[in-house]
């Protein structure tokens, strides 16, 4: 299912004021930076990989999409020296390697050097990608933090997967119930069609537009049949809320829940994917349900 649009400029995938323009200072590759945050401390050196917190931002200072506080932080390796590497240079890649922990820069980028905008992208000439340094680890390091991720991964994904049969059967019972007219007061709506069950109340922050969300959920159509699902691969679903990352009854519906909750989300076709559809899984004029179950607000 494509739920996203996001720019992965980097191949990974607020307001700040942008400040006195005549700091800004041009790398060997003709880009536009700009250090807002100079810390002390030993610059990233090559080889050594670096992660970040990301904010892209329009020309009015705006933030478009963020990065913060995702579960998976952005990561690039500094190249080695005389290092070749496929396709065009990153600009960013200059710009993290003047950065070291605590950093704060921005590199700002033409509209004609990012392709495949999103529709609404357009519009503007140029973008600053806004970047924070986090941590700066060696090959060693890097490896045990990876190792170390993976193993939690793998363990989270097995109780996910045990799980999947489970929830397939539950969703399917209030599919049939919504289908029966038989929810009764428990169907709620949010907006025009679009409708929830809350099936468990979270405890934790109000989900709101910018929010970073991290969601398990299970797709289905109204007949009960699955498209897709996040426990049959082991893991949930990060986006930002009210971006159009995702299709607009998620955008909307989600922000009915909290950090926590557990909840059915019955979406109509102007709020899915409407006369195109999602092929082959999705076919036009479609009305969606999703189980959601809300594992992490920020």
């Amino acid at each position: 299912m494509k739920f996203s649009k996001l720019i992965f400029f980097l191949g990974v995938s607020l307001i700040w004021s942008c400040g006195d323009t005549a700091s800004k200072k041009m790398t060997t590759n003709g880009y536009e930076y700009q250090i807002y945050s100079d810390e002390s401390g030993d610059k990233a050196q090559p080889g050594q990989y670096v992660y970040f917190d990301l904010d892209i931002l329009n020309d009015q200072d705006s933030v478009l999409q963020t990065y913060r506080n995702n579960p998976q932080v952005p990561v690039v390796q500094i190249p080695l020296e005389g290092a070749v590497t496929p396709g065009p240079a990153n600009p960013l890649m200059d710009l993290l390697a003047m950065c070291s922990v605590g950093d704060s820069a921005g590199m700002f980028l033409p509209k004609d050097s990012l392709p495949q905008l999103p529709t609404q992208f357009e519009g503007f000439p140029f973008f600053e990608y806004r970047v924070t340094v986090v941590d700066i680890l060696d090959e060693d390091e890097y490896k045990a933090k990876v190792e170390k991720e993976q193993k939690i991964a793998q363990e989270s994904a097995v109780i996910l997967q045990a799980r999947e049969a489970d929830v397939a059967e539950m969703i399917k019972s209030t599919i049939d119930k919504y289908n029966n007219n038989q929810l009764g007061n428990d169907l709620k709506v949010i907006e025009g069609d679009l409708k929830y069950v809350l099936h468990e109340e979270g405890t934790g922050p109000q989900i709101e537009k910018g929010k970073v969300v991290l969601a398990q959920y299970y797709g289905a159509k109204l007949d009960g049949e699955e498209f897709d699902n996040s426990f049959k691969r082991g893991r949930g679903f990060p986006f930002t809320v009210g971006t159009g990352s995702v299709i607009p009854g998620w955008d909307t519906g989600f922000t009915a829940l909290r950090e926590g909750s557990k909840a059915t989300l019955f979406i109509p076709a102007e709020l899915a994917y409407g006369e195109a559809g999602s092929p082959p899984n999705i076919g036009p004029n479609a009305d969606l349900v999703f189980y959601v179950e809300i594992d992490q607000v920020q």
